[in-house]
């Protein structure tokens, strides 16, 4: 048999790897400020997850959520990116983004336009220089400077609630008082009607009464006229009987 003869087949594709799965990307650096302020990593993770590219904007997050059920649950692993192949002669990456005018590094552009922001600055430009850690004294002040913002944010936010607090009890208040008031006025309408109801029957009995004491008057009259002697026995409702026929 030629070769020409033998059926080609095409090779049983490579089965392809499963990935390795790691927890999401986020920055590293950022990551080890968040946790040297107390953080546990998990949350520090999740808040860099939320999309908080500062240790300021991050505290912001991680206090407003630490009462989150699901706050110190897992996070779902992710597939580990791929690495691209590179060749010679790469073009200079830009590891930085720089304020023109006052020379300042900034990691990335959230940081340089919460800076501009605050500053008013508006002229800025990639860098190929890497910002520098912060060294250990910088640090230091950036926590405590850090904490006493998460004091004043802390005590604000209680302040508020105190206040939200009296303007509840007060609302109470006022609405007890309303309730007492209504219940009054129902009280009164109800002692109006009972007396009302009183007075109906008074009068009811006073009639009668009188109705009763027409009726022995007449009585008393017919037996004078008849020399004592009344007519017949009063009927039914005092009404004198009717005539033999």
């Amino acid at each position: 048999m030629s070769t020409e003869d033998v059926e080609m087949t095409d090779a049983p594709p490579e089965e392809e790897a499963a990935p390795e799965m790691v927890l999401p990307m986020v920055d590293d650096k950022l990551l080890e400020d968040v946790k040297s302020m107390g953080f546990p990593e998990i949350r520090a993770r999740k808040a860099l997850m939320a999309g908080k590219t500062n240790v300021e904007s991050a505290l912001d997050w991680l206090l407003s959520h630490e009462n989150d059920a699901d706050i110190d649950e897992p996070i779902p692993l992710v597939p580990k990116p791929k690495s691209l192949g590179s060749s010679g002669g790469e073009p200079a990456v830009a590891k930085s983004i720089k304020c023109v005018e006052t020379g300042r590094l900034f990691r990335n552009m959230a940081e340089a336009q919460a800076y501009a922001n605050r500053t008013g600055r508006s002229n800025f430009e990639e860098c190929t220089e890497e910002k520098k850690p912060l060294t250990e004294e910088e640090k230091k002040a950036k926590i405590a400077e850090l904490k006493a913002l998460a004091a004043a944010r802390r005590a604000e936010r209680e302040g508020v609630e105190k206040v939200e607090d009296v303007d509840r009890e007060k609302k109470r208040r006022e609405d007890g008082k309303e309730s007492i008031k209504t219940k009054e006025q129902l009280q009164k309408h109800q002692r109006v009607r009972e007396i009302d109801r009183i007075k109906r029957e008074k009068n009811a009995e006073k009639k009668e009464r009188e109705r009763l004491r027409a009726e022995i008057a007449k009585d008393k009259a017919e037996r004078r006229a008849r020399g004592g002697k009344l007519a017949g026995k009063l009927g039914v409702g005092g009404d004198a009987p009717p005539p033999p026929p």
